[in-house]
């Protein structure tokens, strides 16, 4: 008998500074840049608020480079010269808020989220640009529906630990138990709700964590031998 196992497979990079981690963190997810037919590019911002309080006053600003057109945004921007902001209202606790934007001739100059989470402190924090299906890792980078580093849970355990990559890791490794059934079934917050998942669904939850910090993340599968397998 031949055991399957599925690793995660991550490239660390410089990871962008965000707010420290505190009793309220609002935690911006990753976001992946599709291109229409026509060429403009699309994408979702999505704000976490992972924190016990509620975050008031959310604001999400963005910024126009030289030759970047705004084309179409939900909800609607106010744009003052080269500056888009979203007044996304209260988010409660576990709740989030999103943005979808549509811009022309390139890609935006990087958000930010600002909102009141405290009296009179403020939390901020860099959404992760994911960038265009012409980036090699941007598929390692994405939300997908098993990894779905936007989920707001996912969000919310990489701000309890400062989206520190082998913290994650560890995080999986010592409170994700590991179960034995087929295929995937729970995905990444259902594995974390549980506290336990097989192979694939633990591997995707890393994934979803690890991407979730700015970190690419990809599924790998191997084969171990009987002997190892047994000492397993």
């Amino acid at each position: 008998m031949r055991y399957t196992a599925l690793l995660t497979v991550c490239a660390c990079l410089a990871l962008p500074a965000v707010a420290s981690a505190g009793p309220v963190e609002v935690w911006p997810s990753p976001r992946h840049v599709v291109p229409a037919d026509n060429g403009d590019l699309r994408f979702v911002l999505v704000v976490a608020n992972t924190g016990v309080e509620i975050a008031r006053d959310v604001v999400v600003t963005d910024t126009l480079p030289d030759g970047v057109e705004l084309v179409s945004s939900q909800p609607f921007a106010t744009v003052d010269g080269t500056t888009m902001r979203w007044s996304l209202g209260d988010v409660a606790p576990g709740g989030s808020a999103r943005v979808e934007l549509t811009l022309r001739g390139g890609v935006d100059g990087g958000a930010s989220v600002d909102a009141l989470v405290g009296v009179p402190r403020r939390e901020e924090a860099a959404p992760i640009v994911i960038g265009t299906q012409e980036d090699p890792l941007a598929p390692a980078r994405a939300p997908s529906v098993d990894a779905d580093a936007a989920d707001p849970e996912v969000l919310a355990v990489v701000a309890r630990h400062d989206g520190d990559p082998l913290a994650l890791a560890n995080y999986v490794q010592n409170r994700v138990a590991w179960e034995p059934y087929q295929g995937s079934l729970r995905g990444a917050r259902g594995t974390l709700w549980s506290g336990a998942g097989n192979s694939l669904d633990q591997a995707s939850t890393l994934i979803a964590l690890l991407r979730a910090a700015g970190v690419p993340a990809r599924y790998a599968r191997g084969t171990i031998p009987d002997e190892d397998a047994a000492a397993l």
